[in-house]
């Protein structure tokens, strides 16, 4: 994980809109999805991606979660049936967190699959 993710996550932190624990949690979901999935969280769709867990985390702990898969993110993840397994195994064995909103679930598939593609694509381009 490169220092801009921190960096981001600091200053969710320090403007409130998440909390220290729910920032301690993201990084730690992303040091897994790192080491898990052999990818390195960075740049531009790390950085979402980290921002959109820890808001995720933030709205699951104050009952504001998105419930509803929008119809963009359901067409991005189709394909992909085991990155939901995989969003769902890390709210609940990662983060301990049971029960999750498919709308949230969702998202973190997508993000997963962007995250997958990109290192994809970093590697093809090194080898033309």
């Amino acid at each position: 994980m490169d220092r801009e993710i921190f960096e981001r996550l600091d200053i969710l932190c320090l403007s409130n809109q998440v909390s220290q624990i729910d920032k301690e949690k993201t990084i730690k979901a992303l040091e897994y999805l790192e080491k898990k999935l052999n990818v390195k969280i960075e740049k531009e769709i790390g950085g979402m991606f980290a921002t959109h867990l820890a808001k995720a985390l933030s709205r699951i702990n104050n009952k504001e979660a998105i419930e509803k898969t929008p119809e963009q993110v359901e067409k991005a993840i189709e394909n992909c049936p085991e990155l939901l397994e995989e969003a769902e195994n890390l709210f609940k064995n990662i983060l301990g967190i049971e029960k999750v909103p498919t709308g949230e679930i969702s998202f973190i598939a997508m993000y997963i699959c962007l995250l997958l593609n990109a290192d994809f694509e970093k590697e093809v381009k090194k080898t033309l």
